[in-house]
């Protein structure tokens, strides 16, 4: 007797099929995965980059703004200004210092009526990349300034001798570079305005 023909529905899939078509799924899961996950990572970098140039950019207006209103410069290095500004109400002495990874603004007011002087503390910038050779304040100096005799005032420069402090009465343009380098940045994002002018009282 014979027995009958099976016919090719019932057959169904081998098991080495069902090991290829399992693997394929795998390989197409893990390839869509990696892209995802590395435009997400993208996609977190930018925004990340993003906020630290905003806030490095907040930051420098800040100081360019008081630049402008200073007068005179007191004292000025590549990690810290001293300003002073006159109001009618008060005399303000405005310090930026960038040290231990953070630009930090300290402010007092000195009222012109007399009267208890109110000082502020504000820290601007966090993870700041600042060092010798990346300052972030540089100096230009007043056009046709001509160092003192013996003063050892470097006259392209204004930096004096002995120390990382410049003369404040040469300097006539002041640079702002700023680097910051939050944790999950690769590396550091830069900004630097285009040199405020000083209107110095010397």
């Amino acid at each position: 007797m014979k027995s009958p023909l099976r016919r090719a529905t019932d057959q169904g899939f081998t098991l080495t099929e069902l090991l290829v078509v399992t693997v394929l799924f795998a390989i197409v899961g893990a390839i869509v995965t990696t892209v995802s996950v590395t435009g997400l990572h993208h996609q977190t970098e930018v925004e990340n980059r993003g906020d630290a140039v905003a806030q490095a950019r907040t930051a420098l207006e800040r100081v360019d703004r008081d630049i402008r209103s200073a007068y005179p410069l007191l004292a000025a290095s590549g990690s810290q200004l001293v300003l002073r500004e006159v109001l009618s109400s008060a005399t303000r002495t405005v310090t930026y210092t960038a040290s231990n990874g953070q630009l930090v603004m300290n402010q007092s007011d000195v009222p012109t009526s007399g009267g208890a002087t109110r000082t502020t503390r504000n820290v601007l910038l966090r993870n700041l990349v600042a060092t010798d050779s990346n300052p972030i304040f540089s100096f230009s100096p007043i056009p046709g300034y001509v160092a003192p005799a013996g003063s050892g005032v470097n006259a392209s420069t204004c930096a004096m001798s002995g120390g990382t402090s410049v003369d404040p009465g040469c300097v006539g343009t002041i640079t702002v570079h700023v680097q910051v380098q939050p944790p999950p940045l690769p590396a550091p994002v830069s900004i630097s305005d285009n040199g405020t002018e000083l209107r110095n009282a010397q």
